[in-house]
């Protein structure tokens, strides 16, 4: 529903159908109430100096800033500051890099290697457990 149309009347046009005389006095009424309201709650203007001076006083010094920092020549750019750092494997990552070229078929369930057979041979019927220190 549109607001104001009590005061600009080429609001009503974009009106919907339902609405009547008795939506547009309430809406009027509750403006009021609303401004009544918002003077109630003012924050007093001395008070609001003060925060509105330091407001301004930072917007200057913000400003500032930008043009010093502007000033400066445009430096290079480093893109590639992580080329150089080498990925070590931990020992679980070595152990999954030899089971995937290994015959075995083998299991890793937490710190333990559980081996269930072989694709050459088939399974062994048990599965045999081993960890870090076997």
């Amino acid at each position: 529903m549109p607001s104001h149309t009590d005061k600009h009347k080429d609001k009503l046009d974009k009106a919907p159908s339902w609405m009547q005389d008795w939506h547009v006095q309430g809406n009027k009424v509750a403006d009021e109430l609303a401004g009544a309201a918002a003077e109630l709650h003012a924050v007093p203007l001395e008070q609001a100096k003060s925060i509105i001076k330091i407001y301004k006083d930072l917007e200057l010094i913000q400003n500032r800033i930008i043009a010093v920092t502007k000033m400066f020549p445009q430096r290079k750019h480093i893109k590639t500051i992580h080329d150089n750092i080498k990925y070590k494997p931990t020992y679980k990552d070595q152990i999954i890099q030899k089971l995937k070229t290994s015959q075995h078929d083998c299991v890793m369930y937490g710190e333990k290697l559980y081996c269930c057979g072989s694709r050459n041979l088939g399974t062994h019927g048990i599965c045999w457990g081993g960890g870090p220190n076997p």
